[in-house]
């Protein structure tokens, strides 16, 4: 979510990118065209739908691209399709990148739902967190069957707090 919103607020930003201040500029245009997109994306995120994956997908690599992202990353709640998953592989491949961890923080439907009440965000309310959920249960099954093997794990994060993290980091080798 992060990254998505990092790419919204460049978006918003009315400053065009170097050399696109030509009129008719193929940059200018792409770059005009890539706000109209992020603010449509803004649009959908506060009502609190789901964003297209070509949105999703670019606003992730923009992220990666970035230097605190060097010497490794975590991505939450991405890849939340198995076509997302087949493109963040294509950059991973691209990239050169083969250390890969997938991790699948698994609990009850009641212990999320909660969790996400916790959060107090607006676009929770009004059924939007358990059609959130259902989706995400839809979801899941193959998004798993795609990334079995070696570098998926799964951890009940019901658990205390602490005890998820201290997974986590094992699994991650910290």
């Amino acid at each position: 979510q992060k990254v998505l919103q990092d790419e919204i607020a460049r978006a918003s930003n009315p400053k065009t990118p170097p050399g696109s201040r030509k009129p008719g500029n193929r940059r200018l245009t792409a770059w005009s065209l890539r706000n109209e997109s992020m603010n449509a994306a803004l649009k959908k995120f506060k009502k609190g739908e789901l964003v297209s994956d070509e949105v999703i997908n670019t606003s992730v690599l923009s992220g990666l691209l970035k230097d605190d992202c060097r010497n490794g990353f975590v991505l939450d709640g991405y890849p939340a399709s198995v076509e997302q998953a087949m493109y963040m592989d294509g950059v991973l491949i691209t990239c050169d990148v083969d250390a890969l961890q997938v991790i699948v923080l698994e609990s009850s439907d009641e212990f999320a739902l909660e969790k996400m009440a916790a959060r107090n965000l607006p676009h929770d309310k009004n059924g939007f967190a358990e059609a959130r959920l259902v989706q995400y249960r839809s979801n899941i099954g193959p998004i798993l069957k795609y990334y079995r093997g070696d570098y998926l794990q799964v951890i009940d994060a019901s658990r205390e707090q602490l005890v998820v993290q201290a997974e986590i980091d094992r699994i991650l080798g910290q």
